[in-house]
């Protein structure tokens, strides 16, 4: 009986030294130090505008920062087009991811009607991603609206668009 009393006294005292070890462990604040470097070179741009003329339109000189681009076209006749190959590309080191490509025009209109229609051929979607070293081409197209009944023979229009790509990850 003395024996197992020793025993138990032991194992009782085994136990709070385990818990006692245990507690400090735990109870002391851990501190974990490093240094990282993140290397990477965003250089997502548009870097070349070629138009194409359909009828007796007329494009004139394009022009682009990194993110816009500028264009202005003459038309002459409903039906007459104006298109623009742009290519974006991702000169850098990092994967992008389109955010939005916006057309800004002026907006001439008779009877509630603008003359001319604009529409991004082959658009990526929101979301789509330019990997480093890759190149997408849009095609924007600017159009004399055929059933436009403006009195003028000549419609000059300017327009913008706006590439935004964010870093994919």
């Amino acid at each position: 009986m003395k024996n197992n009393k020793n025993i138990l006294i032991a194992s009782l005292v085994f136990v709070i030294l385990v818990m006692m070890v245990g507690y400090i462990a735990f109870a002391k604040k851990l501190s974990v130090q490093g240094k990282s470097t993140v290397t990477g070179k965003w250089q997502v741009e548009i870097t070349g505008i070629v138009p194409s003329t359909i009828g007796n339109a007329e494009a004139g000189d394009p022009s682009h920062t990194s993110s816009t681009a500028s264009f202005n076209s003459a038309f002459v006749n409903a039906g007459d087009s104006v298109s623009y190959s742009v290519t974006v590309e991702n000169k850098g080191t990092i994967d992008a991811k389109l955010n939005d490509i916006k057309l800004a025009a002026d907006k001439i209109t008779e009877d509630g009607q603008d003359n001319v229609v604009y529409e991004i051929i082959n658009k990526p979607n929101k979301g789509d991603i330019l990997s480093a070293g890759k190149a997408i081409t849009l095609e924007i197209k600017a159009t004399y609206n055929p059933v436009s009944k403006t009195s003028s023979s000549i419609e000059i229009r300017n327009f913008t668009a706006i590439v935004e790509y964010v870093q994919a990850n």
